[in-house]
């Protein structure tokens, strides 16, 4: 299915009126670096290749007086893994360094308590400025898992926009250009409840739109991490309700989400299934090469591998290729990936370094 990759990037790119920007925004989980063998990643391994425009380091939290909190002490301030992130310029004097609060453990109701509280939001301000001197970063990432959803209060609406507007003006107060960027659901419903979007596109460089985890382990039946067809559903929705596409950015996961079938013999996408999880690409290639079947979707244009019982639907080179020249097409502002340390950094599977990300940064750049 290489061919046909290679030919849809052929197409778009006579059908491309203007190019999106060059910007490869990479997350990267810091607890990566207690994995072991080729899981670990460490800070100093972000800047391998230099392939990613951003770097966002995560997370920090949310005290419920308004102070940020740091989640892992020993490795962030004892192991001072924030300062070793923070002069990752030495490496690469062109990266944006970022920080990122909040994500789905952190929830919503610090979020929601503490930007209810005009004070206690103010407080948050002033330490997210305070923080992003500390560690000379570039940008802040407010990555509230969800503004008037789990567990969250319908106020939410209002003071979430509070809170970007706020930090804006603080930002901009300092001078030193930093950006400010938000990831937000990529179901269009929470546009409604969750996000005041015109006001989005006022105050913030860009809306990080998770266009992953469609399926997984509370799923029924065999699926993708982030067919293209839902994606595309995902980022016109958003549009629709008055988003920006050149603030837009599109989510690509480095990972897939794995089955266990419930018949062996049904090993195709909407197969019955007994439970599942996540599988990080490292280790999707790894038992590809072993001897997994893949195939490959059309409607998805996604692959899935299967042997025995067991069954994963992901994104390859290929399918990234796919869903980077379609955002280029749609005029986005960029891809953003969850995450880094997921992707094949040494090159275990023999398709090269960070092959998923060196796919997406080439057909960004072509």
């Amino acid at each position: 299915m290489r061919s046909f990759a290679i030919l849809f990037g052929l197409v778009a790119l006579v059908t491309i009126a203007s190019a999106i920007p060059d910007r490869l925004i990479c997350y990267y989980g810091s607890w990566a670096t207690y994995h072991e063998g080729n899981a670990r990643v460490d800070v100093e391994d972000l800047t391998t290749d230099n392939v990613c425009t951003h770097l966002i380091y995560s997370f920090i939290g949310l005290n419920y007086d308004g102070s940020i909190k740091i989640l892992d002490y020993w490795n962030e301030i004892e192991q001072d893994a924030l300062g070793r992130f923070s002069r990752l310029k030495n490496q690469n004097p062109n990266v944006k360094l970022m920080i990122s609060i909040g994500g789905w453990s952190e929830g919503s109701d610090v979020f929601s308590q503490v930007t209810d509280n005009p004070g206690l939001r103010g407080r948050f301000v002033q330490e997210s400025v305070d923080f992003m001197y500390k560690y000379n970063l570039d940008g802040f990432d407010v990555d509230w898992e969800y503004p008037a959803a789990n567990g969250g209060r319908p106020q939410d609406f209002d003071n979430y926009v509070n809170l970007i507007r706020e930090l804006r003006n603080a930002f901009n107060n300092a001078g030193r250009g930093w950006l400010l960027t938000s990831a937000v659901g990529a179901d269009t419903g929470l546009t409604w409840s969750s996000y005041n979007v015109p006001e989005m596109n006022r105050y913030l460089d860009w809306i990080g739109l998770m266009t992953y985890d469609y399926t997984g382990g509370w799923s029924s039946t065999a699926g993708f991490n982030a067919p293209l067809y839902a994606v595309q559903n995902s980022v016109n929705g958003w549009i629709d309700r008055g988003a920006d596409p050149a603030k837009l950015v599109m989510g690509v996961g480095t990972y897939g989400q794995a089955f266990t079938l419930s018949n062996p013999a049904q090993n195709w996408p909407g197969a019955p299934v007994n439970g599942g999880g996540g599988m990080d690409y490292r280790d999707i290639c790894q038992r590809i090469n072993q001897g997994w079947t893949r195939q490959w979707d059309n409607p998805a244009s996604c692959p899935y591998a299967f042997s025995g019982n067991q069954w994963v639907g992901y994104d390859d080179v290929d399918s990234v290729a796919i869903k980077t020249q379609w955002a280029k097409q749609r005029g986005l502002g960029g891809i953003m990936v969850w995450s880094f340390d997921l992707d094949d950094l040494r090159n275990i599977c023999g398709g090269g370094r960070l092959p998923l990300l060196h796919s997406i940064r080439w057909n960004l750049q072509n």
